[in-house]
């Protein structure tokens, strides 16, 4: 990961972008829940406040490691039998008074508990100590004067008559029978799962001490106190600079990430022998600057801050698991570029934008970049991952050009348009159910999509291995070997989506009560755009945009059969009063056509003599329908009747062109994404006078186009 956070600092850096250093010694807290406890100058306690749980870099602490923590630090475990009885306890606890009553007992326990007289123990006090005289120098300065106020204020309090966690413990039994909000996180305090972070009383300075605006101050004022960054250590040359610097001797620094957590920059662990072949462990086996260590800290803390959300960063899917990545997206010269949701972020389908605004709108974004910035600007994408509980690696580093980046994006607006405009489908929204076409995605959003497998013809979500976001990200820059990667991707969308499409289309062809029958919660109809907009951006990849495969063997193929199924719909419609098989005569050879098209055509052939009779019988069943129409104008067998003679007309000449043509076209998962497209697409309506249908709507969801 340094490989990569250096090339991240150093362009920040020369586009003079503000980075705080940070000290490998200062820690976020605030993952989880943290009660804030404020003493006043005579160590006596103020208030304790409950911190918002899990907002990261709410406050700082100092730690060696994991130990002799402060301002951040927590009670002493309650361990042995007592705590399997409060658990025991706890867990039977269902109402917030139960819960009040066993706590009140814990109370009672931890009060009466020897450990809590001597904490913290003696040498985690002589650190705490320690720490104060490096900080002594804050003093100086208005708003930086809370924090060694803090560590004295701290050592005032433990040093009184009562121990301090008496007072502390006497202090929770008050809130009590306050807010429910207090409950739990006074539990974990009570037995030591949960920090407290000491801090000032609000009213007698600036600022806090546990504000994060401290940390550049705490940073400078320790490595004063070392006499310099890193002084005390050897000096040699930096491995990553290539100067001679103050080599970084102990822990690297430890920021705790968005999705990642605590994120060591490397990690080196003397207990895995294949790590250890050369006899080198920790920041042995790797001289770096100790300055440019807390630079790095600071570079990634700094673009993956709350504040950033969606502009530099964001967390993304991984491939399996329910643990993200983090993605990050930077563009060196403005860190204030909303870049991040652009390659990540798909529009809530209640408002799903019609084909190509979404990616208009994104387009617009990046051509406001190259006017704002130079073309030659860098661009970093980066994806870090959690390896294991202590190990975060860099699985994507990309620097690019936004001139490059803009060309880019040109292109994938054009490829999330590449889906012929017949297609569509009834989806849910807030708003109601609407008709929409295949939306414009991001780059990103490939790992959701590949993530499923539909089984059982379509209808049920299988949970598989996705793709990576380096296969989405390639795909999207135009890397090298894009022809390879388009076709590997595309093969695994169809293997794993083509049952739901194919389904879905079959189902459309039914009517109405088919779609509902498939998918009554209309949830598999978003997944189906999803996909076909990936696959019609994937054809564009592979130099077949629709202007052209639109015309071609494939896509026709998949059209005859789509015409196929409205025929026998048709003829149901008219000889057996509407009831119709399991299987449509298109569906039933759709899987032969994507193996061999020849043989499918011939099945066809073989199996259309009754439907083609009937079809050459239109003068009559168009008076038929004409009849049903008179006295019921929504009467849907009419309509069946009326389509399926359309239809039938349509397919004899195609039937014809296609024999000749599939001799000579070579079988791919191109050639079966063209035809499934064909298949959803289905053939154009005549406008035959007298022969229209109805138009799709939210009502009439066995007519939609």
């Amino acid at each position: 990961m340094l490989n990569e956070l250096f090339a991240l600092e150093r362009g920040l850096a020369a586009a003079g972008a503000p980075v705080d250093r940070r000290h490998s010694d200062i820690k976020d807290m605030a993952k989880s829940g943290v009660i804030r406890v404020r003493l006043r100058n005579d160590g006596a306690l103020a208030t304790v406040e409950l911190v918002a749980k899990g907002e990261r870099g709410a406050l700082w602490t100092l730690r060696d490691g994991q130990h002799n923590g402060f301002p951040g630090l927590k009670l002493p475990r309650f361990n042995g039998v007592a705590l399997a009885e409060h658990d025991a306890a706890w867990k039977t606890a269902t109402s917030a008074d139960g819960k009040r009553a066993e706590l009140a007992r814990l109370i009672a326990r931890r009060r009466d508990d020897p450990e809590l007289g001597a904490w913290p123990k003696l040498p985690h006090r002589q650190r705490i100590r320690q720490r104060l005289s490096q900080l002594i120098s804050l003093e100086r300065a208005p708003l930086t004067m809370a924090v060694p106020a803090a560590f004295s204020r701290f050592l005032a309090a433990i040093d009184a008559a009562q121990p301090f966690a008496v007072t502390l413990i006497d202090a929770f039994s008050t809130r009590l029978a306050g807010d429910e909000a207090w409950l739990d996180p006074m539990r974990g305090a009570l037995l030591g799962n949960i920090a407290l972070s000491i801090d000032v009383a609000s009213e007698d300075f600036d600022r806090d001490a546990g504000d994060i605006r401290q940390i550049g101050a705490v940073t400078a004022a320790l490595e004063r106190s070392e006499g310099g960054a890193g002084a005390a250590n050897p000096q040699t040359v930096c491995a990553f600079t290539g100067a001679s610097a103050h080599i970084l001797d102990g822990n690297f620094p430890q920021p705790n990430l968005p999705g990642l957590g605590q994120t060591y920059l490397f990690a080196r662990n003397k207990d895995i022998p294949a790590l250890t072949r050369y006899g080198r462990t920790g920041t042995a086996s790797l001289p770096i600057g100790h300055e440019l260590t807390g630079r790095l800290s600071g570079a990634i803390l700094a673009v993956t801050s709350p504040e950033r959300l969606g502009k530099t960063w964001r967390l993304i899917p991984a491939e399996t698991g329910g643990k993200p990545d983090l993605f990050v997206a930077t563009v060196a010269a403005d860190t204030a570029v909303a870049l991040a949701d652009d390659f990540a972020t798909e529009e809530d389908v209640a408002g799903w934008p019609a084909l190509g605004v979404a990616a208009g709108t994104v387009l617009r974004q990046f051509e406001g970049l190259v006017t704002s910035i130079s073309p030659q600007t860098e661009v970093r994408l980066l994806v870090l991952r959690t390896v294991d509980p202590a190990n975060r690696k860099a699985i994507y580093d990309r620097g690019l050009t936004v001139g490059v980046l803009h060309a880019r994006a040109k292109r994938w607006d054009r490829a999330m348009q590449n889906t012929p405009e017949s297609i569509s489908f009834l989806v849910s929204t807030k708003s109601g159910v609407v008709v929409r076409r295949p939306p414009a995605l991001p780059p990103l959003s490939l790992i959701s999509v590949s993530r499923t497998l539909f089984a059982n013809g379509g209808r049920r979500r299988v949970d598989v291995i996705g793709l990576q976001a380096s296969e989405a990200l390639s795909l999207f820059l135009d890397d090298t070997g894009l022809a390879a990667r388009g076709h590997r991707v595309l093969t695994t969308l169809i293997t794993r989506h083509q049952g739901l499409i194919a389904g879905l289309a079959h189902a459309k062809a039914r009517g109405r009560e088919g779609l509902k029958r498939f998918d009554p919660k209309l949830d598999l109809r978003r997944d189906a755009l999803r996909s076909l907009a990936w696959i019609g951006a994937l054809l564009h990849i592979l130099r077949r945009p629709k202007e052209i495969y639109m015309s071609g063997t494939a896509f026709r193929l998949g059209q005859l059969l789509s015409a196929a199924d409205a025929v026998h719909i048709g003829y149901c419609a008219d000889l057996r009063g509407g009831d119709v098989p399991p299987t449509l005569l298109g569906n039933a050879v759709f899987a032969i056509a994507g193996r061999d098209p020849i043989r499918a055509l011939d099945v066809l052939q073989g199996r259309w003599k009754p439907y083609g009779a009937w079809a050459r019988r239109a003068d009559h069943v168009n008076r038929k329908a004409e009849e049903k129409l008179q006295k019921n104008k929504a009467d849907q067998l009419a309509w069946n009747m009326r389509r399926g003679l359309s239809q039938a007309r349509l397919a004899g000449p195609l039937c014809a062109e296609l024999q000749a043509a599939l001799r000579d076209t070579p079988l791919d998962n191109r050639f079966r994404a063209e035809l499934l497209l064909g298949y959803v697409a289905g053939l154009e309506r005549t406008s035959k006078p007298g022969d229209d249908e109805p138009t799709a709507s939210a009502d009439n969801a066995g007519d939609e186009t």
